[in-house]
């Protein structure tokens, strides 16, 4: 699952061509895959694919958000932070 920003975060939407800018860059990113299709997308392929261009459009100034990726199989389920978000562990005190 792939969600244009996380929980309590805005997403940009376009009111004129009534789409969000997630849907129109996921959309783009499937159009330029249509050799393959109908076959399932790679999501561990796509969903990074969708980071690096909303990354991009936010170094342009275009957007502020950060989509959320949830992959979820029979096997997993693990939801990917934003790259900002990801966060080092601090050190744990040294035992006395």
């Amino acid at each position: 699952m792939l969600r244009a920003a996380g929980r309590g975060r805005a997403a940009a939407n376009d009111p004129v061509r009534a789409t969000g800018l997630v849907s129109d860059v996921l959309l783009g990113l499937l159009a330029d895959r249509d050799a393959v299709l109908p076959a399932p997308p790679d999501p561990e392929e796509l969903f990074p694919a969708v980071r690096e261009r909303i990354a991009a459009l936010r170094e342009e100034g275009r957007t502020l958000q950060h989509p959320e990726i949830r992959l979820q199989s029979p096997d997993r389920t693990e939801t990917l932070p934003p790259r900002r978000a990801v966060r080092r562990a601090a050190p744990l005190p040294a035992a006395v």
